[in-house]
């Protein structure tokens, strides 16, 4: 079963509930199914999305997984072997990300320091999780 058909399912036993006067039955399927709803919206935005099917906007600082295919012999062991990192795009090359390249990229277009080298191969990224906001219920 999918995520979509639970949220389905559990929304229509809600509206069963409902019509037969259970009102708690009602209120917890309706509750599941925002909570399968969150847990969804959750998948989605933590998903690593291949840089062959979409980029993303330039400059935003993103999650990315990366090969060294030809690494200097001291990083042999490294060679192909997949990391991750903090990354950004922009105007179709990867940079190691800081707020100090950002802010060189936005005054001059380009930044020699921190351009990822053609050896290695950015293969996927993810938007940033949100920040901490603090302790919430639930």
């Amino acid at each position: 079963m999918t995520l979509d058909e639970a949220i389905k399912r559990y929304t229509s036993n809600a509206e069963y509930e409902r019509t037969h006067g259970n009102l708690q039955g009602c209120s917890d399927f309706k509750q599941l199914a925002v909570w399968l709803g969150e847990l969804k919206q959750l998948k989605e935005q933590t998903r690593w999305i291949l840089v062959s099917e979409k980029l993303p906007e330039d400059l935003e600082p993103v999650n990315i997984t990366w090969v060294n295919h030809n690494p200097e012999s001291y990083y042999a062991d490294i060679k192909d072997k997949p990391f991750t990192a903090t990354g950004v795009y922009y105007n179709g090359q990867w940079y190691w990300y800081s707020t100090l390249c950002t802010d060189i990229l936005k005054a001059y277009g380009h930044n020699h320091d921190d351009i990822i080298d053609d050896d290695i191969e950015i293969t996927a990224w993810m938007p940033l999780p949100k920040g901490y906001q603090g302790e919430s219920e639930g």
